[in-house]
């Protein structure tokens, strides 16, 4: 899960365009360590988090790994076959889980 909440960290640090040294400047921690973080060398305490959270404005849950998950329902497929002489229409759905 380490590794997975750096992923959060770095894409998040990316869409504001902040630099590893920006935000590590912003955390009082080196560009090194935030990159260990990143990579998940490095394990991330609630301190940082709190600091991420005030820094990003989002909340606690948004470095978990249910963040990650997300449904995406496309289109039903429509299967028709016969049994017993009745036409018989069935939608099947495909769940995709994107980590």
């Amino acid at each position: 899960m380490q590794n997975n909440t750096g992923n959060i960290i770095r894409q998040k640090r990316k869409e504001r365009g902040l630099t590893l040294n920006t935000l590590a400047n912003k955390l009082n921690i080196s560009a090194s360590n935030l990159s260990r973080i990143e990579t998940g060398a490095l394990k991330v305490s609630a301190n940082l988090i709190n600091q991420l959270v005030e820094i990003f404005k989002v909340s606690p849950q948004y470095f978990s790994i249910n963040h990650l998950l997300t449904l995406q329902m496309p289109q039903p497929k429509t299967l028709s076959y016969k049994i017993l002489g009745y036409q018989l229409n069935t939608l099947i759905y495909s769940i995709k889980i994107s980590l």
